[in-house]
């Protein structure tokens, strides 16, 4: 075998090495990447998670204060409900023309 044969072998053995190598490197970091992104996805779901349950927990504790909806309903509409909202009630300006009725 020649020297330039031996040394053409020679380059072709460190070039299949060098591609192994970058292969072995590639699917490793790949293989990382993967690993670390789950992980994250995985630590990123858990602590929304517990903020939800926080944030519910705090509006929770918040409304169990609160009155129930019928007594919002009344303050809001006053007795009767929605469908008597539009009723005369104590104190309400009666007219012109129950006024001048008044006077008369």
């Amino acid at each position: 075998m020649t020297l330039e044969r031996r040394v053409i072998m020679a380059a072709e053995l460190l070039a299949d090495c060098a591609e192994r190598e970058r292969a072995i490197f590639e699917a490793a970091w790949n293989a990382g990447y993967r690993a670390g992104f789950e992980a994250g996805h995985q630590v990123g779901h858990e602590r929304a998670h517990n903020e939800l349950a926080q944030d519910w927990a705090a509006m929770a504790r918040e409304v169990r204060g609160t009155a129930r909806y019928l007594d919002l309903e009344t303050r809001r509409w006053g007795p009767g409900g929605r469908k008597c909202f539009a009723d005369p009630r104590p104190g309400d300006y009666p007219g012109e023309q129950a006024s001048k009725r008044g006077a008369a």
